[in-house]
């Protein structure tokens, strides 16, 4: 009877350690689940999607492509189209266009002629909600989130309000406009302007009025202003090739860092950070490998990481706390912190990239689209 009881309890104990284990082992599986899940490790690019272009066969064909608000739009053969992020299709619309120039926000698209100044807006519904035109060449177009819109020609600015109406025209009496930003409040626009006369060059960092009055400027000798970015605080990041500032709309500069490298790319994203593309000045011959690097800067001008990229950085797009970054055959995706979680190696040459959400990425090559999926 006592061996029965003492073989019994031994079987118990047994189960029990056994129940223990398997518990335990459950929840080491079920922790390293849900580790996974939060974590950007072992993600992958992989291919869901091909929108093949109408004319790839023509080698002159012009197409031109964005991703706004979560739509992938298209221009080709005087055709806009919008597709969603499965590479539906949904609307297309025939515009009296030759060189389109886009710009978007949440709620509308605007395509703009470059060489003929013709403006369209729509909806993302492709109903057109308004069509002018300013009769001449265009050099860049910025459609801000109140719907404004800020047309930049060579040295004359308009800027158009929701309705379509002009509510700005003025020209630059000197120089050329490089880029140039409308302010969140539709009522100061900044624009750089690039003055080169017979024995030297500068620029200019200007601040109008709606009516075209100088607020402030400040005059930067032999240095090229290639972007700027008014935040929401109306402060204005100034990037030249080897440096970058803040300054007020008051033109008091708040801060100034050399940058120690020379600037190719940068964005400023909607979290404002700055994502800015340096390339090496030193040892390029001896180390062609990571001549690149990404660096994330805050707008006090603290550098937040750098990661160094192997090849020519050709472009790059944000959404959240995402980066994406493609070389000639190589397309790289980094965290917030700047630590690699993807690298894909592509065997076509690629033209440019975009996010249409945080988890597909459109990838533009010279005869069609893909769309990649983050898993």
């Amino acid at each position: 009877m006592t061996k029965k009881r003492r073989k019994s309890n031994n079987l118990r104990l047994i189960i029990s350690l056994l129940v223990i284990a398997s518990i335990g082992f459950g929840v080491v599986k079920f922790v390293g689940f849900i580790t996974s899940i939060f974590s950007d490790e072992g993600l992958t690019l992989k291919k869901t999607e091909a929108i093949e272009y109408t004319g790839r066969k023509n080698e002159d064909n012009k197409v031109n492509i964005k991703s706004f608000n979560g739509y992938i739009i298209k221009f080709e053969e005087k055709k806009l189209s919008a597709y969603n992020e499965d590479g539906e299709q949904i609307w297309e619309k025939e515009l009296d266009i030759e060189d389109v120039i886009l710009s978007g926000n949440k709620s509308y698209i605007a395509a703009v002629d470059s060489l003929k100044g013709k403006i369209y807006y729509l909806d993302y519904e492709g109903k057109i909600i308004i069509e002018k035109s300013v009769d001449k060449k265009v050099m860049d177009v910025k459609l801000n989130d109140s719907g404004y819109v800020l047309i930049m020609l060579e040295n004359e600015v308009f800027v158009f309000d929701e309705a379509g109406e002009i509510v700005s025209n003025f020209i630059i009496p000197k120089g050329e406009i490089i880029d140039g930003e409308l302010s969140m409040d539709n009522s100061t626009i900044a624009l750089t302007i690039l003055v080169v006369e017979e024995n030297k060059f500068y620029s200019n960092i200007l601040f109008y009025s709606l009516d075209g009055k100088v607020l402030a400027g400040k005059k930067f000798d032999n240095e090229v202003t290639y972007k700027i970015f008014l935040t929401r605080d109306n402060n204005l990041v100034v990037l030249t090739n080897n440096s970058m500032m803040m300054m007020t709309t008051e033109d008091n500069i708040l801060w100034e860092k050399d940058i120690g490298e020379t600037l190719n790319k940068g964005i400023l994203t909607e979290n404002e950070l700055l994502i800015l593309n340096l390339i090496k000045k030193n040892n390029t011959i001896i180390d062609t490998k990571n001549r690149s690097v990404i660096s994330q800067v805050d707008l006090n001008g603290n550098v937040l990481s750098n990661t160094p990229v192997a090849g020519e950085v050709l472009g790059l797009d944000v959404i959240d706390d995402r980066i994406a970054v493609f070389t000639d055959r190589t397309i790289y995706v980094m965290d917030k912190k700047g630590n690699k979680i993807i690298e894909k190696k592509i065997n076509k040459d690629i033209k440019n990239i975009n996010w249409i959400s945080k988890k597909k990425l459109l990838i533009i090559y010279r005869s069609k689209l893909e769309i990649m999926e983050i898993g």
